[in-house]
């Protein structure tokens, strides 16, 4: 039909002034008529409020309007459906409407509930709702079809006579998980649609895809520099950014806050680790300086940068993203590299660490593959000495764990002397009842000869942290004929008092009758 019809149409039942008029004047049109006049209505009715934005964010810039409340602004961008237009859409019009939402609506209250929303129930499922102290409230709704989880399987074994006829629907079936929010207002009596989402994957289409080839072109510190300062979002496979990318920033950003979704998603906000949102605390007054612990004070609120990462689990993929209105850093990447390490370099120093290689070479070594190989200079620079033997002690830690021995001294004690006697050592075992302290003494034949020898000068050493009971390892060194130190003998014991100790040294005076010491020396 001519678009001249159309308006003539819309016109008259603009004007019309009762229900009975507009029925005896839509008799004779046709359905495709009628659809498209409402649809006329219903843009025309959008054209105004865009003007009324506009008309609004020209005074809010220019400072002469006042301040406005968030569903205020909702009320004037979304389509007004009075009752009038209401009637004069059919209810498959409705349907298609709240089907697939392409600008918001606006609703009464009384007109939604009863001739509106339960054309499409079927349609919607509750996801979560708020309600605010005024009566307001929102609510949240996902599509039927999303079923975040897959259904059970059935029980293996029972009779097919004795099954339950039942269906299993997929899930997931929506590749985009559709939600539709709507707010109530208490006072006004109207219900606005403020927006649809499509939560599955938001930024797919802005986001720069880096596949895995483009991933192995880039260099490790060009990664660094993407994810520090993130000015569009990126895109990534989830194994590739959980191993090669997050690894090399790791030290930048500390977690915000974190959501998990039902069907494996999750969204994860990180700041930067200099915010430090709380001042470090004053030190205690009236304490010498020499029992000092000596600390460093950071500042805090140096840095507001935030990131947005996004985990798409059915996909596979990693959107990062700068976060709402985040400024960027502050600092550069260095002054991070100070506070703390990335991962990257901590997991090299593990790797040699591993080897058993003695701290210094594993500085070296690290410095120099993470220079040369991986571009990371800059980064591994500020690595020392003491982070790196703190890392080797926690993994040789765990490696060594099998040296210790039984969880029951009693019995470790008595393996312990089982395999010195096989080794033919002479072993005798002690305790001080006064004391209740005890240890065990062992001395080899051919240290007896050189102590008896060599013995006028006798050096005692301790050793700490050779055991999970916190025995105390003591040994006896002697000058021999070569002008070089050499062991004397042994004992453990449990306590370093004086009376263990001296039983001890007379235990070993009864193994070598000839040892005559003139001078004790101890470090």
């Amino acid at each position: 039909m001519p678009k001249n019809n159309q308006s003539t149409y819309a016109e008259t039942v603009k004007k019309s002034k009762n229900v009975k008029d507009r029925n005896e004047f839509k008799s004779p049109v046709s359905e495709q008529v009628r659809e498209d006049a409402v649809k006329e209505i219903i843009f025309s009715s959008i054209e105004k409020n865009n003007k009324v934005i506009e008309e609004l964010d020209i005074a809010l810039s220019k400072g002469t309007s006042k301040a406005m409340s968030s569903h205020v602004i909702l009320r004037l961008a979304a389509t007004n459906i009075d009752l009038r237009i209401s009637k004069e859409i059919t209810p498959s019009q409705k349907r298609n409407l709240l089907f697939n939402i392409s600008l918001p609506l606006e609703l009464l209250i009384q007109d939604f509930d009863s001739n509106w929303w339960p054309l499409i129930s079927n349609v919607w499922t509750g996801f979560n709702s708020k309600k605010k102290a005024n009566g307001d409230s929102s609510h949240t709704y996902t599509c039927r079809l999303t079923k975040h989880n897959q259904s059970s399987t059935r029980k293996e074994g029972i009779p097919s006579n004795k099954r339950r006829k039942t269906k299993i629907r997929p899930s997931h079936f929506v590749h985009n998980i559709t939600s539709l929010t709507f707010i109530r207002n208490k006072y006004n009596g109207r219900l606005t649609f403020p927006t649809i989402f499509y939560t599955m994957n938001p930024s797919v289409s802005p986001a720069t895809n880096i596949d895995l080839r483009i991933s192995k072109e880039i260099t490790p510190s060009q990664k660094r520099n993407l994810l520090f300062n993130i000015s569009l979002p990126l895109e990534l496979l989830i194994q590739d950014f959980d191993s090669n990318w997050w690894p090399l920033i790791s030290n930048v950003w500390t977690g915000f806050n974190s959501k998990k979704k039902a069907n494996g998603d999750s969204s994860h906000t990180y700041t930067c680790r200099l915010t430090k949102h709380n001042q470090s605390s004053t030190r205690k007054e009236g304490i010498p300086s020499n029992k000092r612990r000596k600390t460093k004070i950071r500042p805090s609120h140096l840095c507001f940068a935030k990131i947005k990462v996004q985990k798409f689990v059915a996909e596979g993929k990693v959107c990062v993203e700068r976060f709402e209105n985040s400024p960027d850093h502050t600092h550069s990447l260095e002054e991070s590299d100070k506070v703390k390490r990335p991962q990257a370099i901590r997991n090299l120093v593990e790797q040699e660490a591993i080897k058993n290689y003695r701290p210094p070479a594993i500085l070296n070594a690290v410095k120099e593959y993470a220079a040369e190989t991986m571009d990371l200079k800059s980064s591994v620079k500020e690595l020392r000495l003491k982070e790196v033997t703190n890392i080797k002690y926690k993994v040789r830690g765990t490696l060594d764990a099998h040296l210790i021995g039984s969880s029951e001294r009693e019995k470790n004690i008595q393996e312990s002397i089982f395999f010195l006697e096989q080794q033919k050592y002479q072993v005798e075992r002690y305790m001080i009842s006064n004391k209740f302290t005890h240890g065990f003494v062992f001395i080899h034949q051919k240290q007896i000869e050189n102590l008896e020898k060599y013995g006028w000068l006798t050096l005692i050493d301790s050793t700490h942290k050779t055991n999970r009971y916190d025995y105390r390892l003591f040994t006896l060194y002697i000058r021999n004929g070569y002008s070089c130190w050499d062991v004397g003998a042994h004992f453990f014991v449990s306590n370093e008092n004086s009376d263990t100790i001296a039983e001890a040294l007379k235990i070993i005076r009864q193994f070598a009758p000839h040892w005559k010491p003139r001078y004790f020396l101890q470090d």
